[in-house]
């Protein structure tokens, strides 16, 4: 049994794959540990992240919490499903996880709470949202020592150890962690930050089985200045700049998409631009779980291996944005992704494929 541990968004309902529901922004929040070679160049050794939905934690989510029985889980957020990276393999106690990226959700068992890593390729095959009942079964149980927590809302992050980091959940009035023995961390140089994101959801309609198509992309803000203007244009044609800060930008889908006319496979991607010729840029995408194994971390745009890369449309945007922001705007039965800096704006259609096409 799947009890929810937050409301439910509104669920999208329309004719076909193609309607979508108007954009949200959810309060999508990442946090990461991160070790750095001791080389002149730094490059990244080891790097575990957690992605999460802020959502807040009321008496409903504490009934849920404080009435689960053994088998029952509680989703971290509901927008979409909480995330678990790691570069490298860990080791938490007796529990090993592979590098790669999971979705997390809290299970009680016996012997109390613990975080189900789930495998993301079957829950983006059944389209499934994180508060659907039915249960995909987990790849590896985490188990959570508990304390007293602050009553605030769904919080994350990673605290720095010896040999490791302890992940550390806050649930309304409960603190769930558990340590991990990270892989390739010792003798490194350390760095553990929150990382605050802007996000935005697209939910596509599929009356078909319940099953729920979604888009979600969450970015670095960054503040915008004249020098990052310059930095822009007088970068070469054919290199790549970060669009975004810390963690990659980042494209959570389990519908395929088609962008500029091109097609995307559902999965997770990182986003980056490629200076075109002239002022012209290209939006790249390469696939997330080859950057967590190449460990190729959001500060290294000309390392990644694209697997898609489209050309975007330039234009004056409507009002000068201080930060980086990334949106989808309505255009027919599409949506166009805009990403906007400065006086600037870059853009591409996007559009849903109808499920099991791509």
């Amino acid at each position: 049994m799947l009890r929810c541990l937050a409301a439910v968004l509104p669920l999208a309902v329309g004719l076909c794959a193609q309607t979508t529901t108007t954009p949200t922004e959810p309060t999508w929040q990442r946090t990461r540990a991160v070790w750095f070679g001791n080389d002149a160049t730094p490059t990244v050794v080891a790097e575990v992240g957690f992605g999460w939905e802020a959502v807040p934690h009321g008496d409903d989510a504490e009934q849920a919490f404080a009435g689960a029985k053994d088998g029952d889980r509680l989703p971290l957020g509901t927008a979409a499903w909480a995330t678990f990276e790691t570069f490298t393999d860990c080791e938490f106690g007796s529990v090993k996880v592979r590098g790669g990226q999971y979705y997390a959700a809290l299970e009680r068992t016996p012997a109390g709470w613990s975080l189900a890593l789930l495998d993301t390729a079957k829950v983006r095959t059944a389209q499934l949202l994180p508060t659907t009942p039915r249960k995909v079964p987990a790849v590896a149980t985490i188990p959570l020592a508990h304390a007293d927590g602050d009553g605030t809302a769904l919080a994350a992050e990673w605290q720095l150890r010896d040999d490791g980091a302890r992940l550390v959940l806050r649930c309304g009035r409960h603190t769930l962690t558990a340590d991990a023995t990270v892989q390739g961390c010792k003798g490194a140089f350390p760095l553990a930050q929150p990382m605050a994101r802007g996000a935005v959801r697209l939910a596509f309609a599929d009356p078909k089985d319940g099953a729920q198509p979604f888009v979600l992309l969450d970015h670095g803000q960054p503040r915008w200045n004249d020098a990052l203007t310059d930095a822009g244009k007088q970068l070469a044609p054919g290199k790549r700049w970060r669009l975004g800060q810390d963690w990659p930008t980042t494209l959570e889908t389990n519908v395929p998409l088609t962008i500029a006319g091109k097609k995307l496979a559902a999965g997770s991607w990182h986003l980056t631009l490629a200076k075109a010729k002239g002022d012209g840029w290209n939006l790249v995408l390469s696939e997330a779980t080859a950057d967590f194994a190449a460990r190729i971390d959001g500060f290294a745009p000309d390392r990644v291996t694209p697997v898609l890369e489209v050309p975007l449309r330039r234009g004056k945007a409507d009002a000068t944005s201080d930060t980086l922001a990334i949106g989808f705007v309505a255009d027919g039965k599409q949506q166009r992704l805009v990403i906007t800096y400065g006086d600037q704006q870059l853009h591409a259609p996007v559009a849903a494929a109808a499920r099991g096409k791509g």
